[in-house]
């Protein structure tokens, strides 16, 4: 049985931050999943994990940035070189 499962229907945080005397480990991951059952829904992850995660969304919304700028001077090219073909 698991520490969450009594609250499940009223549980509202999206993050809980625990700070482990020994640091992060594989041994202190694995008492916390223990102690939290395997609910789908819970990800216990390190620093490491997390910075990655907010680094691959950065990259996410960088590499869509540059395609919307690489549309932008693709549509201006073509726009010039419409008002130079209709212009002869």
């Amino acid at each position: 049985t698991s520490v969450v499962d009594p609250h499940l229907s009223e549980l509202t945080d999206e993050k809980v931050l625990v700070r482990m005397r020994g640091g992060a480990s594989d041994k202190a991951e694995d008492t916390l999943v223990k102690a939290l059952g395997s609910n789908p829904a819970l990800k216990i992850q390190d620093r490491e994990a997390i910075s990655g995660e907010i680094g691959g969304a950065i990259d996410m919304l960088l590499k869509m940035l540059y395609g919307l700028l690489a549309m932008a001077v693709l549509i201006a090219v073509l726009g010039v070189v419409n008002t130079l073909a209709m212009s002869v």
